[in-house]
């Protein structure tokens, strides 16, 4: 099994830090995020990352592309993406 963890962290520190993140979830190939602040996330150098495909800004949504891995991000960066409620 494929360790996610650190490209996560980096995931999480680029779209502006856990403080950053609404929420969380997965489709079979995307990461889509709802951020406070979607102007904080360094889209730039997101897109430069290793095994990232694209950067979309959406309404409501910014959605980073993986591809087939992208459930393997989610696992990782879910538990550091949790509110507490």
């Amino acid at each position: 099994m494929i360790d996610y963890s650190v490209q996560a962290r980096q995931i999480l520190e680029l779209v502006g830090g856990k403080d950053n993140v609404i929420s969380l979830t997965h489709c079979f190939t995307r990461l889509r995020f709802v951020l406070k602040n979607p102007e904080s996330a360094k889209t730039e150098e997101l897109r430069k990352l290793e095994g990232i495909q694209g950067v979309l800004k959406r309404p409501g949504s910014y959605q980073i592309v993986i591809g087939l891995e992208a459930g393997g991000f989610f696992k990782a960066l879910e538990p550091f993406c949790r509110t507490e409620g």
